[in-house]
């Protein structure tokens, strides 16, 4: 199938050595002599050829390194041999990032590579204002960023995403994968260090690159290397830092990396920062509610059919006609709260919000984790009938709902459709009606008395709520974004909140008008 090529991967070896000299630091003006783990990655990207026509083994590559590591240089001197040395007619080629300044950062540096770099080379090209020309082929290369409508009709030879995690969506890599078609060795090379969005395209692409580091065969299209530290390494030790930086003593000094670790030690709040940029760790912003590793310690094995015919607390969030809307079950079972959430939207906006929300939610609603009705706006009746079957198969004690927008008629149509009046309360979102239930949940995800399924999309919302404090630590669920879901996550507080308080023979509601009446005794 594939076999090794010792003439491509010294090829470009060579350009690298010969005609590329550094731009920046220390080594400026000195050869592009490659360092061990960039030499590895090139010999082995452009050395590993197909048996059966002689392309390229590899269609993409995903290169995940720290901050500080010489990726945009590396990576503008790959462009550069794409546009000039790859043995491709008319070969456009393209830098790709974000926003137009990070997608000009590596296009820039090409440019300034061929400035300074040898006569060859600037016999070769030709600089535009925008536009890098190849005399040779009639190739050329160009910086594009976040506009994905405008990269449709291009027909790319060679993409590099520079810090692919700061896609604001998934359009534009969508639009530029799809133009390679017509080209017979296209490669796509993804340079980036670790985000934050474990939804985002930059998430996916590092899940594959694990998958094929593990299993070359599973993905034998895809290149990957990444430099990380492990999630249970010590990040203040230095053995870790040289694992995680393979430019550790070159670019990146071990005395910066210290100065770095002193702040973070000092100011936890940096801590998140320097283990995403300096040990590329996937981590969450640091305003986030809930520890995602106690999340993640919370999943268990269950399913709803576990608890058929047993006592259940609904929550429910009634979203705005166009978006996501959320029921959340909630059992007790040995001293632990089982929760699982089911999220219905309407089919027609599952597209926007996959681009607005920079996650695959039209992927979430193909494997059925997001439940999806006909039209563009909600079908509330769908929901009504899915509370109304929950009722039919467990004994439900309460069913909790906001009765504001939509949850004004949700009880007078369930009564309509028999379920019991005295099981529907409504939870005005309120800070007062969260403090007890919100001080519940954030409790028992830490003690590992609440459980969940492991679901993706209420993992998604978990990771987007924020806590609203007043000066008395009640809490309120909040948005860390607008825009951002947490739909779930409320629908879980208000049915475990119900669930716990009839666990412990309260009522919240009782508290809340107790609580009321000392007030008014007080003014």
């Amino acid at each position: 199938m594939f076999h090794f090529s010792e003439k491509h991967a010294n090829k470009i070896e060579r350009f690298f050595d010969s005609e590329l000299v550094h731009i920046e630091g220390d080594c400026a003006g000195k050869p592009f002599v490659l360092e061990p783990w960039q030499r590895k990655i090139v010999r082995e990207l452009f050395g590993w050829r197909r048996d059966s026509d002689g392309s390229r083994r590899y269609r993409y590559a995903y290169i995940e390194v720290p901050r500080k590591n010489g990726k945009s240089t590396f990576a503008a001197g790959i462009a550069l041999f794409l546009l000039l040395c790859d043995g491709e007619q008319r070969p456009q080629v393209y830098s790709c990032a974000g926003d137009r300044a990070q997608a000009s950062i590596v296009h820039k540096m090409a440019r300034r590579m061929i400035e300074v770099g040898s006569q060859n080379l600037r016999q070769k090209t030709k600089l535009r204002q925008y536009r890098i020309e190849a005399t040779a082929n009639g190739g050329w290369y160009e910086a594009t960023s976040a506009e994905a409508y405008t990269a449709h009709g291009r027909n790319p030879h060679g993409i590099v995403f520079d810090e692919l995690h700061n896609q604001p969506t998934r359009e534009l890599w969508d639009a530029m994968i799809s133009g390679r078609g017509a080209r017979r060795n296209p490669l796509v090379v993804a340079i980036t260090t670790a985000g934050h969005d474990r939804s985002s395209i930059c998430w996916e692409m590092h899940e594959r690159a694990l998958a094929a580091m593990a299993d070359p065969e599973s993905d034998p299209t895809l290149y990957p290397a990444i430099w990380a530290a492990d999630e249970d390494d010590d990040w203040t030790s230095e053995s870790v830092w040289a694992k995680a930086n393979p430019n550790l003593g070159v670019s990146v000094s071990l005395e910066f990396l210290r100065e770095e670790c002193r702040n973070a030690i000092a100011n936890p709040q940096a801590e998140n920062t320097f283990r995403n940029l300096y040990l590329n760790q996937w981590t969450q912003q640091s305003v986030r509610w809930i520890q995602m590793s106690h999340w993640d310690a919370c999943r268990r094995d269950f399913g709803p059919e576990d608890f058929l015919g047993q006592p259940a607390w609904v929550g429910v969030d009634l979203a705005a006609t166009r978006d996501l809307n959320a029921i959340a079950i909630c059992w007790e079972r040995d001293g632990t709260y089982y929760v699982h959430c089911e999220h219905i939207m309407p089919e027609d906006p599952v597209d926007v919000r996959s681009r607005q929300d920079r996650l695959t939610i039209k992927n979430w609603a193909d494997r059925g984790l997001i439940r999806t009705t006909p039209g563009n706006v909600s079908d509330y009746q769908v929901i009504w009938d899915r509370i109304a079957e929950l009722c039919q198969r467990y004994d439900v004690r309460s069913i909790e709902y906001d009765p504001w927008g939509p949850g004004r008629i949700m009880g007078q149509q369930l009564e309509r459709m028999g379920v019991d009046p005295g099981v529907l309360h409504e939870f005005p979102q309120q800070l007062r009606h969260f403090a007890l239930p919100c001080k519940e949940f954030e409790r028992r995800i830490v003690s590992g008395t609440f459980a969940h399924t492991g679901d993706p999309v209420l993992r998604w919302e978990a990771e987007n709520v924020c806590a609203f404090r007043d000066a008395s630590d009640n809490i309120r669920p909040d948005k860390s974004r607008s825009g951002s879901k947490i739909d779930g996550i409320v629908a879980t507080i208000m049915a475990l909140g119900s669930a716990v308080s009839s666990a412990a023979n309260w009522s919240m509601y009782d508290q809340i008008a107790a609580e009321e009446r000392l007030q008014e005794a007080q003014t």
